[in-house]
């Protein structure tokens, strides 16, 4: 597991479960707000009824709690009637639960694919494509995830520096310092430059 779901709070989960569908729907879901909730946490923006989410951030709970704790949500479920349901649970279960929850649900799921675990959500915001999703949650990076991030930027500015000197290869003319350098580098295969440049790379460019 990459991200650190267990730092993760009710509302949180529940926004990230929002952020999960959204973009999974690519179409935009809205969140519910605090109080009864009569079995809804997420529904669609067009009428609220057509596609609705559940969630149970019960990743300290024992899965036979979340089990009760099912049986008792698809009363409501029955009263609302929706066109398409999702449950999203912050907790890993075992396939045959994961059955079992959707013979619960299965008049209002397609198939069990509905039902995202957490390792389901994690499979999702790990994808390349989906990684904003985790980084508007940043108690769910982990030391990892918080390595990548932070030098996410040294690699494109790096990226940067390689583009420009291609760009700057042409301009550049061999001095007595460089030869040097290169023969040190080509006999010890180590050379250490320092001090400042001659030039800025925007004086370089204005005098050239």
């Amino acid at each position: 597991m990459f991200y650190n779901f267990f730092a993760l709070g009710d509302d949180e989960f529940e926004e990230l479960s929002r952020d999960i569908l959204s973009r999974e729907l690519d179409q935009k879901m809205r969140i519910f707000g605090k109080g009864a909730d009569q079995g809804i946490d997420i529904a669609d923006c067009k009428d609220g009824r057509t596609i609705i989410a559940q969630c149970k951030n019960y990743i300290n709970t024992p899965t036979s709690d979340l089990m009760s704790a099912l049986e008792k949500e698809k009363d409501k479920v029955e009263k609302l009637n929706p066109k398409e349901y999702y449950l999203f649970i912050n907790k890993d279960i075992s396939p045959k639960r994961i059955n079992a929850i959707y013979e619960l649900f299965q008049e209002w799921m397609p198939s069990n694919k509905n039902i995202y675990t957490r390792s389901d959500c994690d499979a999702f915001i790990s994808k390349n494509e989906n990684q904003d999703i985790a980084q508007k949650y940043p108690r769910l990076l982990n030391l990892n995830s918080l390595h990548n991030l932070i030098n996410s930027s040294t690699i494109i500015d790096n990226q940067d520096l390689l583009i420009s000197s291609k760009n700057l290869s042409a301009l550049f003319a061999p001095t007595g310092q460089y030869r040097q350098s290169m023969a040190l580098l080509e006999n010890n295969q180590i050379v250490l430059i320092s001090g400042r440049p001659w030039y800025r790379k925007d004086d370089f460019l204005k005098n050239a």
